[in-house]
């Protein structure tokens, strides 16, 4: 790969015998120079190793489809200066088997390498977005019947606070964002109940993390009426008919004010 590296990226790049972490901002380098070094792994002199026996994993199927034709572009631009090498030509080949794919297309195989170890069928397939969808909707009607069986005023109450007053389809959204926010956090179990206790906790609304929000947001939009009403007062009294008519009005919503932003700072 034609392109000049920094040290860091070097070492990256020819680090062996061990576990190697790389941590860069985006748009730093890390693909190129995880292709490099899948490149240099490939064509090590001394101890090469074929494509088809490394593996690496992405996060995402346009990541690994992105990683293998880098690799790819940068094997043919190796031929094209040495056409006759038989190394290079043979990784070529070989990289049409590289495991190259995202997390969980890489698990899904070795699920289905290994379904007789595991005891489960062997046309296990993972499951798409529509099927995903049928099968969150049976679980939400289940569970809400459930609820509803066991006549609890809690449930009731949140029914009632999530719901359009027709059906439960509001409900069953509110349970499956809040589904899908969870599952990007390590310990959802964890920091539900965090977020659970807030509720729970005795005190003044003014304490509460929603309260505070509401505060410092008023706050900010009492500053900017309190300096439009000053403005406002400053243009009015450069004409004085206009400052006769409106001067005590705008006198008397500036003092409101005020007294409005005095009460948000002192959390009432």
């Amino acid at each position: 790969m034609s392109r000049k590296w920094t040290e860091s990226q070097l070492d990256a790049i020819r680090a062996r015998g061990g576990t190697l972490l790389v941590s860069a901002a985006a748009g730093s380098g890390k693909t190129a120079v995880l292709v490099q070094r899948v490149i240099e792994c490939i064509t090590d002199p001394v101890n090469p190793t074929d494509a088809d026996r490394l593996l690496v994993v992405t996060f995402t199927k346009a990541a690994a489809a992105e990683m293998r034709s880098r690799i790819s572009a940068e094997l043919s631009r190796m031929l094209e200066a040495d056409p006759f090498n038989a190394r290079l030509q043979r990784q070529q080949l070989l990289l049409s088997r590289a495991h190259i794919s995202t997390i969980d297309s890489f698990c899904a195989d070795i699920v289905r390498q290994n379904f007789f170890r595991l005891g489960i069928s062997p046309d296990t397939r993972v499951l798409d977005e529509s099927g995903m969808s049928v099968l969150r909707a049976e679980a939400a009607d289940e569970t809400l019947n459930e609820f509803y069986e066991k006549n609890d005023p809690a449930f009731y109450d949140f029914v009632e606070a999530c719901s359009s007053g027709r059906d439960d389809a509001a409900v069953e959204n509110a349970v499956g964002c809040l589904y899908d926010f969870v599952r990007s956090h390590p310990f959802p179990t964890r920091w539900l109940a965090e977020k659970a206790s807030m509720y729970e906790t005795p005190s003044g609304a003014s304490q509460t993390v929603w309260g505070k929000t509401i505060l410092s947001y008023a706050e900010d939009a009492a500053d900017y009426c309190i300096s439009l009403t000053k403005d406002s007062t400053a243009t009015a009294q450069q004409d004085s008919d206009v400052s006769a008519a409106y001067g005590d009005a705008l006198a008397s919503d500036l003092a409101g004010l005020e007294r409005l932003r005095s009460a948000i700072c002192e959390g009432d």
